[in-house]
Order: structure tokens, then C-alpha cells, then sequence
């Protein structure tokens, strides 16, 4: 097992283009976690991400308008230690994007999102879980720009699991959210997402909107399951 960053240290990264290889095991990123301010390629197993696990304390933030991370699992900790921390797994924010392939990230015992977004960045084949009941299992903000592709939001405890803003644009291809206690998409108002080939079900709710035709713009391979009447 090998300790990837110092306790209490933000790691800056400086470096105009740094390619991080991790071979199979565990890695450890402790509290306040990672800045990721200049582009970064960060690339574990591309075929198995079970198979390079990197267990942080504290967020990454990724602020670099540039970077990349394949096969990769990014986890709490499994032995904690005193009271749970209110932290995200990954944020991309200040115009920060992150293109990501292959990933698994799971926020179980923290009570913040699991990941949100400001801004831009392509993911594919990534599973998120373990958002907490006040926070979204994918939390999009205004003017982020977002395409999914095979991403796996599951088993979240959270109000809302795909949560996203007024600007946002979201192409989602082929995804799928199920089995979560909260509503599966939640758009507020003037978001606009585009969806093909998703199966949405086994919800709390499906979507808070009754303009249906406004999110599902291309027709899934599953209709959202009916709005629940109160």
C-alpha cells in the first residue's frame, strides 16, 4: 500500500502536463485532499478501476481547465474516525474540466454530493454512489456543460440524484439511474438536458418536472416511471 500525498498537505500541481501512472493497490490521499490546478493525467487499470483504489479524506477539487482520470476508484476511507466530514469526492469548479473514462466514484461515509460541477468535461463508463439524503449523487451548477456517456448513478440516499441548474446542458447517452431513494432528475428552471438510451426506474421519483418533453428531447430506451401523486 503506498501513501500518495502527505497528511494536512494540498497537493498544487505546478507542472504543465504531469501524467501520474498508479500500478494495482491502494492509494491514500489524506485530509484536506487534492487541488488540481494545471492539466493532469491520472491513469490506473483501464480495463478493472477496482484494482487501483485511491482512498481520500477531503475533496479533490479539480480548478485546471485541462486533465484527465481512467481507471480509477476513488472511496472513503473504510475505517473512519471521528465525526463524519461533510465532503464531496470530486468538484470541478472555477471553469475547471475534467474528462474522466473508466471510473468509480463512491462518497459513502461523507454527507456531501458525491460530485458537482461548474463547468465542462466529458465522462464515460463512470459510476457514482453514496450521496447523503440532504446532497445530489451528481450536483450540475449553472453554466455547466456536461456530456455523459454509460454513467451509473446508484443507491444514493439523497433528495435528488441528478441535480442540475438554470444553463446547464447535459448530452446523456446511454445511462442509467436506479435504485435510488430520491427523485432520479431534478431540473430547475431554463436547464435543458438531452437524453437517448437511458433507463431511469426503481426511484424515488423519476423527475420533478411535468414538462417532460423538456427534458427527454430524444427518446429513452425507458420512459421515466409516472410522477407520484400527492
Amino acid at each position: 500500500m503506498s501513501s500518495l500525498l502527505h497528511t494536512g498537505i494540498v497537493l498544487s500541481l505546478l507542472i504543465f502536463i504531469l501524467k501520474i501512472e498508479l500500478g494495482d493497490g491502494h492509494y491514500f490521499i489524506n485530509d484536506p485532499g487534492l487541488v488540481v490546478n494545471k492539466p493532469i493525467k491520472i491513469v490506473g487499470d483501464e480495463n478493472e478501476p477496482s484494482h487501483v483504489i485511491l482512498e481520500l479524506s477531503g475533496e479533490i477539487v479539480w480548478k485546471s481547465q485541462g486533465g484527465w482520470i481512467e481507471g480509477i476508484t476513488i472511496r472513503r476511507p473504510r475505517i473512519a474516525t471521528g465525526a463524519t466530514p461533510n465532503n464531496e469526492i470530486l468538484r470541478v469548479e472555477s471553469g475547471g474540466r475534467l474528462d474522466m473514462f473508466n471510473c468509480l466514484l463512491d462518497n459513502r461515509g461523507s454527507l456531501g454530493n458525491c460530485v458537482s460541477c461548474d463547468s465542462g468535461g466529458r465522462w464515460e463508463k463512470i459510476g457514482i454512489t453514496g450521496a447523503s439524503r440532504n446532497n445530489n449523487g451528481l450536483f450540475l451548477k449553472k453554466n455547466a456543460k456536461v456530456e455523459l456517456i454509460d454513467v451509473s448513478i446508484l443507491i444514493c440516499v439523497s433528495f435528488e440524484v441528478l441535480n442540475f441548474f438554470s444553463c446547464s446542458i447535459l448530452l446523456y447517452e446511454q445511462c442509467t439511474i436506479c435504485d435510488n431513494d430520491g427523485v432520479g432528475i431534478a431540473r430547475e428552471d431554463g436547464a435543458v438536458a438531452k437524453l437517448s438510451g437511458c433507463t431511469i426506474e426503481r426511484n424515488g421519483l423519476a423527475t420533478n418536472t411535468t414538462k417532460e418533453e423538456e427534458v427527454m428531447m430524444i427518446s429513452p430506451a425507458k420512459q421515466p416511471e409516472p410522477i407520484a401523486s400527492h
